[in-house]
């Protein structure tokens, strides 16, 4: 679908309609096959490339600080998750034990 873009300072206005727009206009009309995706405000960087400026900051590279920061997360979280299971495990043995010796009770043997 063509679209027709007005220059605006550093934006754009959007028209799909060529005809709708007033005469004095169509000297600086940009013509496009069709926009690019995303949202927010339409502007054009220093290659002359569209796109949406959605205000929010862009994405940064991780750091080797960061990513290391990360992974040590990760590494106690995962610790504390395997301790945690290591005491329910613990727990039920503990459990089951003392099951055996009730039952080894009321059988009269000392086996359990």
């Amino acid at each position: 679908m063509m679209v027709y873009l007005y220059p605006t300072g550093d934006t754009f206005i959007i028209y799909s309609d060529k005809n709708s727009l007033p005469k004095d206009m169509l000297i600086n009309v940009i013509e496009l096959d069709e926009l690019p995706q995303g949202y927010g405000i339409l502007k054009r960087n220093s290659n002359g490339e569209f796109y949406y400026d959605s205000g929010e900051p862009l994405p940064t590279e991780e750091t080797v600080e960061d990513k290391l920061a990360r992974m040590e997360r990760q590494m106690e979280a995962q610790q504390q998750h395997s301790l945690t299971i290591l005491d329910v495990n613990l727990t039920l043995y503990e459990e089951v034990l003392t099951l055996r010796e009730e039952i080894a009770a009321l059988k009269g043997t000392d086996n359990v």
